[in-house]
């Protein structure tokens, strides 16, 4: 049986008087890649924040737990080398290189310069920026930003061990088709490893080719949780997204193909 990772209990969120999250309980295995799906304001990124403690539930009975501890008990700077999180988009301006964007994610390491160095170098190549090392931050497209990004956070998680947890809010959604594949294969073997991970993704036919497991939200409830081939029926598809579509095997792989 897979150890849960990451459990939540009563989720409650609103903003203005708008539900965002309305009493969600859930759990995040080891060795599972979940994507979370749904439309537009449903609360997808929410619940990534809730769990990261960006934001607070407001439900008084809520409770959250890292690797079977309550997230309370954690200091930030441990979690910080077992939780790692990419989000849509960065703030950051600077004239930052891209070397040193990278080595942002060693700060917590307990690891000499050259140490950390060679970690990036290792986590560049992963996420095949290493042709940018020396480029200035600002000047990168956003697939380029993402992917720098990316390598950050696996800088972040190099010391992890058996207790890792990989968060990326729509981390496809400014690549180009190759590194859209490139980017969730690195994401799947790193749940093949043991680590949970959790995307947040809008493309029905990407969640269904690398996903483990699907968790359909809809006005802040959970309304499936299951295998791609569980979630993704046109049934689901027709009340969540309000759309009419078509389900069809994949004709090499077998997945769930959705033809709208």
């Amino acid at each position: 049986m897979r150890k849960k990772f990451i459990e939540l209990d009563n989720l409650q969120l609103k903003f203005s008087k708008k539900t965002i999250l309305n009493n969600v309980s859930t759990h995040f295995n080891a060795g599972e890649l979940t994507v979370i799906l749904g439309p537009n304001g449903t609360g997808k990124s929410s619940l990534l924040k809730i769990i990261t403690g960006e934001l607070t539930s407001e439900n008084r009975n809520t409770t959250i737990s890292y690797f079977e501890q309550d997230a309370a008990s954690w200091q930030p700077e441990h979690i910080a080398k077992h939780l790692g999180v990419l989000p849509q988009s960065s703030n950051l301006t600077f004239n930052f290189k891209v070397e040193d964007v990278v080595l942002l994610g060693g700060i917590a390491l307990s690891a000499s310069d050259s140490e950390i160095k060679a970690i990036a170098a290792e986590n560049m190549q992963l996420t095949e920026v290493s042709s940018l090392v020396g480029r200035l931050y600002p000047t990168l497209s956003g697939g380029e930003k993402q992917r720098v990004h990316l390598a950050r956070v696996l800088t972040q998680l190099a010391q992890s061990g058996d207790k890792k947890v990989l968060l990326l809010d729509e981390p496809t959604a400014a690549l180009d088709l190759s590194h859209q594949h490139s980017t969730l294969a690195l994401a799947k073997k790193m749940a093949k490893a043991g680590a949970a991970v959790i995307i947040v993704m809008h493309d029905l036919n990407l969640a269904a080719q690398y996903a483990d497991r699907l968790l359909m939200l809809n006005q802040g409830a959970i309304v499936a949780d299951g295998t791609p081939w569980q979630v993704l029926t046109e049934e689901n598809i027709a009340a969540v997204y309000q759309w009419q579509v078509t389900i069809i095997a994949h004709p090499q792989h077998q997945y769930p193909l959705v033809l709208s």
